[in-house]
């Protein structure tokens, strides 16, 4: 046998094995994604344009819309990513993972999701200091409202965009468990969270009742300050108040209306560094060194002085430390009390009737006009060929005739230019 021959099989080889192993992972995961699919139809449409992996164990979807029945309004994610420990864990996903035994590293992220706006849109997706789980969204403007962003329609936002990811390693031998969890939505906040446990020693334990030992917990939360002064000038404005008036004002509440709007009761101290993230936004970090001997189900029969000392709690705003960290924990009339919180000049919401439900959509508008849609969602076309996709993205100038737009690609995000003169059609994403 030639040295060529020789070299040349077992190359072959590897490429074969190397394509077989791809086909396979690619048409068993579509086979079950097409089924997820189908499954959902009756509830949304949903589509994809393609899938994607490798042997180091990463499997990426992209392209995909979902679209709501009840809604009609439009989801789209640039990529899913979904990665583990090499092939053995490609081959087990496309399985379905049904062993027992969760993979040791496992790892999600979403890329360029773009949400479009609702009235209810802001109770379920903010994990600021004003998030609480289970609880009514706030009313737009009130404390809460803010921290939650209630009310984004009303300051002009039309479509969110937001990447998403997290992920675990888990050393079953050793029962280390490291948990990550971040999320950021352009210009106006993100967030990321690191847990680290040990004694996990089975997946099933904590629903179990078995609760491990807390190592390391660390959270950083950061509100954009554009986002924060927009808002809060269009709420002062609505309340006839300035700006500092009106941020006065929502630090000058009983103790009822913090337990409504946070679900705690903030000391002196706190209210100052809330009053300061409103006033300027910027960045919280809470790290936690719990006890060892801290048993976290018990913490509910801690006083919430004891609680700050046995976990260990440290918090920082904008780089200074905050020392004192006291609060308590409301009773039930002031959590749930029945007198309506109004801030003074603020219309009485009640009285009012209810407000339209806000549907978005394309609409064709003239080159004349998008001056006046600066920082809205667009579709730009440049020829009348169907089978040429129009440029989408945020407009973000109009400059000697040439048009700039905002537009995000897997990874990041970069701006194209269009010449007016070459426009065929224009269409702006605007409420109806």
């Amino acid at each position: 046998m030639k040295l060529k021959t020789v070299v040349l099989v077992p190359i072959v080889v590897a490429a074969v094995a190397y394509g077989g192993i791809k086909g396979y992972i690619y048409y068993s995961v579509k086979g079950e994604l097409d089924k997820a699919i189908e499954m959902a139809s009756p509830f949304a449409r949903i589509s994809y344009g393609g899938i994607s992996s490798d042997l180091g164990g990463k499997l990426t979807v992209r392209k995909i819309a979902v679209t709501p029945m009840a809604s009609n309004l439009e989801m789209r994610i640039e990529a899913v990513e979904v990665e583990g420990d090499g092939v053995g864990f490609l081959l087990d996903l496309s399985k379905g993972l049904d062993g027992s035994d969760p993979p040791p590293k496992l790892s999600a992220s979403i890329w360029g999701a773009e949400i479009p706006v609702t009235d209810d849109l802001g109770s379920g997706f903010s994990f600021g200091p004003g998030q609480q789980a289970g609880k009514i969204a706030p009313k737009a403007c009130t404390l809460g409202g803010i921290l939650q962003h209630i009310g984004l329609a009303d300051i002009g936002y039309s479509t969110l965009v937001a990447d998403a990811g997290m992920g675990y390693t888990y050393d079953r031998d050793g029962g280390d468990v490291a948990l990550r969890f971040d999320y950021q939505v352009e210009g106006i906040e993100s967030f990321a969270m690191d847990v680290s446990m040990r004694g996990v020693t089975s997946p099933g334990m904590v629903a179990m009742g078995v609760m491990p030992t807390f190592q390391n917990f660390e959270m950083a939360y950061r509100a954009e300050p554009d986002y924060m002064k927009r808002m809060v000038e269009h709420c002062a404005k609505k309340a006839g108040k300035s700006s500092q008036e009106y941020i006065n004002t929502l630090f000058s509440q009983s103790d009822a209306y913090y337990a409504q709007n946070l679900g705690f009761i903030p000391g002196h101290s706190l209210q100052l560094a809330l009053k300061e993230l409103v006033t300027k936004a910027g960045e919280v970090h809470i790290r936690a060194k719990p006890s060892p001997t801290l048993d976290p189900a018990t913490l509910g029969m801690y006083k919430p002085e004891d609680i700050v000392r046995l976990l260990g709690l440290e918090l920082s705003l904008n780089g200074r430390l905050i020392t004192d960290l006291a609060f308590r924990m409301p009773t039930l009339a002031e959590l749930t009390g029945s007198a309506k919180q109004v801030e003074p000049g603020e219309v009485d919401e009640s009285e009012e009737p209810p407000k339209r439900v806000m549907h978005w959509r394309y609409v064709e508008v003239k080159r004349s006009e998008l001056g006046s849609y600066l920082g809205s969602k667009a579709r730009l076309y440049t020829s009348t060929d169907e089978n040429v996709p129009p440029k989408e993205g945020v407009l973000s100038s109009i400059r000697q005739n040439v048009l700039s737009i905002k537009q995000r690609v897997h990874g990041g995000e970069f701006i194209a230019h269009v010449e007016l003169n070459s426009l065929v059609r224009a269409e702006v994403l605007i409420p109806q």
